[in-house]
C-alpha cells in the first residue's frame, strides 16, 4: 500500500468516525488502515522537514562562519573607510538583484512544487524557461541603467564609484541564482540547491581575499574586493547550473515547455514588488547611513547587521524546506496538516533563536571589536537590531504562509508599510543618532511588518503563525 490513501473527505472525517460510529468489520479495517497511513505520512513529513531544516541550518552556519571570517579579513585589509565603500557597493548590488529577479523566486517555488507533486512536467519546464529568460533580460537592463545613474551621481567620488560599477557585474548571476535555488527547493533538493552559494562562493571568496589581499598589501582596495566577489559568484553559478540540470526528473528535461504566461504574470507583479521591498529593507540602513554620513558609518552599520544575522539563521534554515512543503499541502487541500506543520515550526524556531539573540545582545561590544577598534561604536545598534530579529522570530512564519497559499498581494502590502516606516525613520533619525538611528528604523520597520502579517494570516489562512499562539481555525 502507498503511504497515502486518497478518499474524498477522508482526512477530515476519519478521526471523528473512529470511536464514535459502529462500522462493519471490513470498513473498520479500512478506517484503521487509513489512520495508520495518515500517521505514517505525518511522521514522514516531520522527518522530511527536520532533515531539510537541519541540513539547511548546517549550511547557514557554515555560510555565516565563512562570511564572518571574510568580514574580519576585509575589515583589517581595507580599514573602516574601505570596508564601508565595499559594503555600500554590495548593498546596491543586492538591491538591484532583487529588481532584476522580478520577484519570481517564490512563484517558481510554488509552481515547481505543485507541478512536481502532480507530475505536470511540461508546466514545470515552461516555468523554468519563462522565468530565466525574463530575469536574464531584466538583469542586463537593470545593470546598464544603474551603471549610467551611478556614474552621474558618484563620478566625483572615486572611492564609491569604482566598487559600485564593478559590483554591477553581480546583478545577472545573482538574479539567475535565485531562480535556480527556487527550482531546487520546489523539487525537494533544498540542501544541494543551496550548496554552491553557501559553501563554494563564500569559501572561494575568503581564499581569494586572503591570498590577493596579502599579496597586494596596501594596494588592495574595495574595488578589488568586489571584483573577487564577482569571480567567486560566477564559479558558484556555474556549479549550481550543473547541479540543477542533473537534479531535474528525466521526464521534466524531455518535456516540451508549456507556458502559462498570463496567470504567472498576474502573480509575479506583487511578488516583484515584494522582492524589491524585502531587499531594500535589509539594505536601507547601509545606504542611508552611507549617503547621509560617511563610508565609515556605513561600514559600522553593515557589520552590526551582519552580527544580528546570526539570530535569523534558524528561521532561514526552516524556511527553505517549509516553503515547498506548505505549497504542496495547500495544493492538496490538506489544511489541517499544513496548520500543524506551521505551529510546530513556529515554536521550534523561536526557542532555538532566543539563546542566540541573548548571546548577541550580551556580547555585542566584544564581538564588534573582533573587526577592529573602529567598529566598537556599533554595539548599541547591534542590541537594537537583535530585539527586532527576536520579534521577527516569534511571528515570522506569517509571510511564508501567505505567499505559499496565494496571498502574495497581502504580504507585499504589509512589507511595503514596514519598509516605508523604515525609510521615513531612517531619514529622520540618522542625521540625529547616526548608526543607532538606522538600527531603530530597521527594527521598527521589521516589527511593524510582522505584526501586520500576523493579523492578515489569521484572516486569510485561518491560523496564527506566532510561536506559542499558533492555532488553526
Amino acid at each position: 500500500m502507498r503511504g497515502e490513501i486518497d478518499l474524498p473527505g477522508c482526512r477530515r472525517v476519519v478521526c471523528s468516525l473512529r470511536g464514535s460510529v459502529s462500522l462493519p468489520p471490513e470498513q473498520s479495517a479500512l478506517m484503521t488502515e487509513v489512520v495508520g497511513a495518515e500517521a505514517v505520512v505525518a511522521r514522514g513529513l516531520g522527518r522530511h522537514l527536520a532533515v531539510g531544516a537541519t541540513g539547511t541550518m548546517a549550511l547557514n552556519v557554515a555560510t555565516l562562519v565563512l562570511n564572518f571570517a571574510t568580514t574580519l579579513v576585509l575589515s583589517h585589509l581595507l580599514g573602516v573607510d574601505g570596508y564601508g565603500a565595499y559594503a555600500f557597493a554590495l548593498a546596491w548590488a543586492l538591491v538591484l538583484t532583487s529588481v532584476a529577479g522580478l520577484g519570481l523566486a517564490p512563484l517558481v517555488i510554488r509552481q515547481v512544487a505543485s507541478s512536481h507533486a502532480t507530475r505536470e512536467w511540461a508546466v514545470l519546464r515552461g516555468m523554468l524557461r519563462w522565468s530565466n529568460v525574463l530575469v536574464l533580460v531584466a538583469g542586463l537592463a537593470t545593470a546598464a541603467v544603474a551603471g549610467i545613474v551611478g556614474f552621474v551621481f558618484f563620478r566625483d567620488d572615486g572611492e564609491l564609484l569604482r566598487p559600485f560599477l564593478v559590483g554591477l557585474l553581480l546583478v545577472v548571476p545573482l538574479s539567475l541564482t535565485m531562480l535556480r535555488q527556487a527550482a531546487m527547493q520546489g523539487i525537494g533538493r533544498v540542501i544541494l540547491g543551496r550548496t554552491p552559494e553557501s559553501l563554494v562562493a563564500p569559501g572561494l571568496f575568503l581564499v581569494l581575499v586572503a591570498v590577493v589581499g596579502v599579496a597586494m598589501d596596501d594596494r588592495f582596495s574595495s574595488g578589488w574586493a568586489i571584483a573577487l566577489q564577482v569571480l567567486a559568484t560566477m564559479v558558484a553559478f556555474a556549479v549550481g547550473a550543473v547541479l540543477l540540470v542533473g537534479s531535474l526528473p528525466r521526464d521534466a528535461r524531455a518535456a516540451e515547455p508549456e507556458v502559462h504566461a498570463e496567470s504567472w504574470r498576474r502573480s509575479a507583479l506583487p511578488l516583484f514588488a515584494l522582492g524589491v521591498l524585502l531587499a531594500a529593507s535589509t539594505q536601507i540602513g547601509t545606504i542611508v547611513v552611507g549617503a547621509i554620513g560617511d563610508p565609515a558609518d556605513a561600514g559600522v552599520y553593515s557589520v552590526a547587521a551582519r552580527l544580528t544575522a546570526f539570530i535569523g539563521f534558524v528561521m532561514l534554515a526552516a524556511t527553505y524546506p517549509l516553503m515547498p512543503l506548505v505549497a504542496r499541502l495547500h495544493a492538496q487541500q490538506d489544511d489541517a496538516r499544513m496548520h500543524s506543520v506551521v505551529a510546530g515550526s513556529a515554536r521550534t524556531i523561536f526557542l532555538l533563536s532566543l539563546p542566540i539573540a541573548v548571546a548577541v545582545i550580551v556580547l555585542a561590544a566584544p564581538l564588534l571589536r573582533l573587526f577592529g577598534a573602529e567598529f566598537d561604536t556599533g554595539s548599541d545598534a547591534v542590541r537594537i537590531l537583535a530585539v527586532g530579529e527576536l520579534v521577527k522570530a516569534f511571528i515570522g512564519l506569517s509571510g511564508l504562509v501567505l505567499v505559499m497559499t496565494g496571498h502574495e498581494a497581502r504580504l507585499t502590502r504589509a512589507v511595503a508599510l514596514g519598509v516605508g516606516a523604515n525609510v521615513v525613520l531612517a531619514l529622520a533619525l540618522v542625521p540625529l543618532l547616526g548608526v543607532e538611528g538606522a538600527a531603530i528604523a530597521a527594527a521598527v520597520g521589521m516589527v511593524s511588518t510582522q505584526v501586520l502579517l500576523e493579523i492578515d494570516v489569521r484572516r486569510r489562512a485561518g491560523l496564527s503563525a506566532a510561536a506559542f499562539f499558533a492555532r488553526a481555525r
